[in-house]
């Protein structure tokens, strides 16, 4: 019934579009808090220390303002002595760390604003769309039953 009454009146699948796409911002504002791959390589080929390194690992914001991440990195070479933590062990080092803010962005961050945000327009759109249904079947009976009473005129 609906996908009928979206072909046949444009307000039906305006509103049912509207609701769609506000769906859709609360999936990309929970986006922000998907778990990430990282990784990255780094070489210094030339000079007196030359040495590589190499890192993959996860990373999560988490709701309450902090992060989680996971990792594994190895370091090559040879190393400035004041570049020593740069150095790894022989079979490389897994890493874990887990950061929280104590006050700025605990409370709140852009990115809770965001899926508040896109979870209050999302609660609108549905209103906004069952009144499209509403309006389209009152005009429609409204319009039948004046060709019902025009039909009763003729006869």
């Amino acid at each position: 019934m609906a996908a009928e009454a979206a072909n046949a009146y444009p307000e039906i699948a305006r509103a049912q579009l509207e609701a769609e796409r506000t769906h859709g911002e609360i999936t990309e504002a929970f986006g922000f808090y998907d778990t990430k791959l990282q990784g990255y390589t780094l070489a210094e080929p030339t000079g007196f220390y030359r040495n590589y390194r190499n890192g993959i690992g996860v990373a999560r914001q988490t709701w309450w303002g902090g992060y989680l991440s996971a990792g594994y990195r190895i370091g090559r070479g040879q190393f400035q002595p004041w570049y020593k933590e740069r150095e790894t062990n022989e079979g490389g080092e897994f890493k874990l760390a887990i950061g929280q803010a104590l006050l700025q962005g605990r409370a709140i961050d852009p990115a809770r604003v965001q899926v508040f945000q896109a979870n209050i327009a999302g609660r609108a759109a549905e209103p906004i769309y069952q009144q499209a249904i509403l309006q389209s079947s009152r005009d429609a009976a409204m319009i039948y039953w004046q060709w019902v009473a025009a039909g009763k005129i003729l006869e």
